[in-house]
């Protein structure tokens, strides 16, 4: 025999949500996250116009809806990762100060 604690359900905790979903989207762990300018100059310590000079140079990856700029987390974190300097590399590979 079954006992009522073991049919009752785990309640899950709430996944979060983007601005255009609502309880009834599925959510999708493959969803990318998207940021609008402040929030890429947040997420990399770094200022709005340092990311609107990135966009003009074409060095950051971007998307335009009309005159807002958007930026995927996953493209921003490949970008910073790109741009990471191998110490065997650097300048200074040698050990001498320059």
């Amino acid at each position: 025999m079954i006992s009522k604690l073991e049919c009752t359900k785990v309640e899950q905790e709430p996944r979060p949500r983007m601005a255009w979903q609502n309880e009834n989207t599925l959510y999708d762990q493959s969803m990318k996250t998207l940021m609008d300018s402040h929030e890429a100059a947040v997420f990399l310590k770094t200022t709005r116009s340092t990311i609107w000079s990135l966009v003009q140079k074409r060095a950051i990856p971007h998307m335009r809806a009309s005159r807002k700029l958007y930026f995927f987390k996953e493209d921003l974190l490949a970008f910073l990762e790109s741009k990471a300097i191998n110490p065997s590399q650097g300048p200074a590979a040698d050990g001498r100060r320059r």
